[in-house]
């Protein structure tokens, strides 16, 4: 299993370096972990970290074992161990925003259709999840659990918190400033569907 072997990998790292004090880009890689859908890989980003010094330690000695052999092959297995896997990270973070920002406004419009027609938030959000991309199907469950036994508010920060994209912490900002003026939450939704 994955998720073992870089536990097993990344323990003793994490349990040596990490233990006194935490790496200050730490709630950045948690963030993209978060994004890229690698959080079911990594427990968190103190994991992540040890993985990918672990890996930098790997291409070292590579370097150092292969060189004599074959100095290409020796500075390409380098290379991809080093940098490898933050590479990985950082497309996959970035793909996933793309997909994430180009579904947004279809979100938007489908869920300000079924509000208008009279339809509760939780209710309108959960009939647009079977229009909705896999990147955002999960999201919106959970936004609907939220809505369901929390508060719409409580869901909205969830989604704010999810999707780390400007454009849906502006639309979310502004719909919960919307609903503290006392506004329908159908209204500040049109509202600010409008602007986006």
């Amino acid at each position: 299993d994955i998720n073992e072997l870089i536990s097993m990998v990344s323990k003793p790292i994490s349990s040596r370096l990490f233990m006194n004090h935490k790496p200050a880009n730490l709630a950045e890689i948690e963030k993209s972990l978060r994004m890229s859908g690698w959080n079911k890989y990594f427990t968190d980003g103190i994991q992540y970290i040890s993985f990918s010094l672990f890996l930098k330690t790997l291409g070292v000695l590579s370097l150092l074992l292969l060189f004599k052999a074959s100095m290409p092959i020796a500075i390409i297995w380098t290379l991809a161990l080093m940098f490898g896997i933050d590479t990985l990270l950082r497309n996959s973070t970035k793909n996933r925003r793309d997909l994430l920002m180009s579904e947004f406004p279809d979100f938007i419009r489908m869920t300000e259709g079924y509000l208008q027609a009279g339809i509760p938030l939780s209710q309108a959000v959960n009939e647009t999840i079977k229009f909705m991309g896999e990147a955002w199907k999960d999201i919106l469950r959970n936004f609907v659990i939220q809505c369901d036994t929390k508060s719409v508010s409580e869901a909205l920060d969830y989604l704010k918190s999810e999707i780390d994209l400007f454009e849906v912490k502006e639309f979310v900002a502004l719909v919960n400033l919307s609903l503290e003026q006392g506004g329908d939450i159908s209204d500040s939704f049109t509202a600010q569907a409008e602007k986006v």
